[in-house]
């Protein structure tokens, strides 16, 4: 088989859709600045400029779209088979798409975090009832001696909102129940953007310099979104776990240690695992890398050794507090 020049007008435009490096006169099907590999046909196809659902092409249609390009995500494989460097790319669109996907994941934390303190807040008003009416003069004695006043020793141990004592360290950690998802939420808005500058410093070592930063970026995008699926499972899982395993307030930390923060590593761990797939299929079939899954896993072991050390560090702070 024989390659043979392209011929192009003048006014025809021939570049290489991930570093715009002209591309008219060249012989051989990949761009000499980034070694992307592509088709004549595809660069002159027009319908391949325009995608059929992605939000950042279709603005007239933003609730739809956005659902649709959620949705469609969730199936890589699919997805990138319609997503082409060709297509152009608009970084703000963008970039909305990835701030909205992140507050599919904050609103319910939010939702969450007043639930919970409301529930604090009324088991705190149960106990002070409770130790007002079985309290003991010599109790009572005691805690004036200890603390100046009955009330000044409750306000320390059961606070009520909205005094600063509730919101302590170690009433958000014990009892609000948010130390595991709000690691899970942490790391799910933090992953696209550590992922991206691992990504970045991979760029520049692998023969893909010229790559525009943008083409990275919509790889991590959409390959992100998956993981607000897997937080909002772990959220629900915490919000409903009192109806799967009743607990009881006396008994409230044990729960808490074997179900909140015990649980958010594995599910940070699962999700590791999906985002490097979902990273490999958009880097082999979008970027077209030659060792798409070995960028990938090394992105992701750079990501791994940090998370891991500041989940070590969350912990040694609630241990310690």
């Amino acid at each position: 088989m024989t390659s043979t020049t392209v011929e192009a007008s003048a006014d025809e435009q021939l570049i290489c859709p991930l570093c715009d490096y002209d591309l008219r006169g060249l012989v051989d099907p990949r761009c000499p600045e980034c070694g992307y590999a592509f088709t004549w046909d595809e660069l002159r196809d027009p319908t391949r400029r325009l995608h059929p659902y992605l939000f950042e092409h279709h603005p007239e249609r933003n609730i739809w779209s956005f659902r649709k390009t959620l949705l469609g995500s969730l199936l890589p494989r699919r997805f990138w088979r319609t997503l082409f460097p060709t297509q152009p790319s608009f970084p703000r669109r963008l970039a909305c798409y990835g701030f909205l996907v992140a507050a599919v994941v904050v609103v319910p934390f939010c939702l969450l975090v007043v639930e919970r303190v409301y529930r604090m807040d009324q088991a705190m008003r149960a106990q002070r009832a409770l130790h007002t009416r079985t309290m003991t003069p010599q109790f009572a004695a005691d805690l004036q001696a200890q603390y100046g006043s009955v009330q000044a020793w409750m306000d320390q141990s059961m606070p009520l909102f909205p005094s600063p004592q509730y919101f302590r360290f170690r009433n958000i950690t014990g009892w609000w129940d948010l130390g595991g998802y709000f690691q899970v939420a942490a790391f799910v808005l933090l992953w696209p953007w550590m992922t991206f500058a691992s990504l970045l410093i991979f760029r520049a070592s692998m023969r893909r310099a010229r790559v525009r930063p943008v083409h990275v970026l919509r790889c991590v995008i959409y390959t992100a979104d998956a993981a607000v699926v897997a937080a909002l499972l772990v959220g629900a899982f915490w919000y409903f776990s009192d109806a799967w395993f009743p607990r009881t307030w006396f008994w409230s930390g044990v729960w808490w240690s074997y179900g909140s923060d015990g649980a958010a590593p594995i599910a940070i761990g699962v999700i590791f695992v999906i985002l490097t797939y979902r990273l490999w299929i958009a880097y082999r079939r979008y970027l077209r890398f030659e060792h798409a899954l070995a960028t990938a896993i090394a992105s992701q072991v750079m990501i791994a050794l940090l998370t891991v050390k500041l989940m070590a560090d969350l912990y040694s702070a609630s241990w310690g507090r």
